[in-house]
């Protein structure tokens, strides 16, 4: 059975890359021990608050501190986005 990678990934709220800003909008997070079974869930930026959109009560985003993306996406995340700014 294969199973994910855990490895940490480090997520910052701004990057600087070739002189051009980015800010994180979109982290989705696979909660599960194997890349088979599992549950998504996605934080995003929506004005300058962020949000958490889960699926099973999908009705309203719970506003969210950063701390909470970062307690939870550094070992579980799937796909991180970032846009110009």
């Amino acid at each position: 059975q294969i199973q994910k990678n855990r490895a940490p990934v480090p997520i910052e709220q701004r990057l600087t890359i070739n002189n051009k800003n980015y800010e994180l909008v979109v982290v989705t997070i696979h909660s599960g021990d194997t890349i088979r079974f599992g549950h998504y869930t996605s934080y995003f930026k929506f004005g300058n608050d962020y949000y958490l959109y889960n699926d099973i009560s999908p009705e309203k985003p719970e506003k969210v501190n950063w701390s909470d993306i970062l307690s939870k996406a550094p070992t579980d995340c799937s796909l991180i986005v970032y846009y110009p700014v």
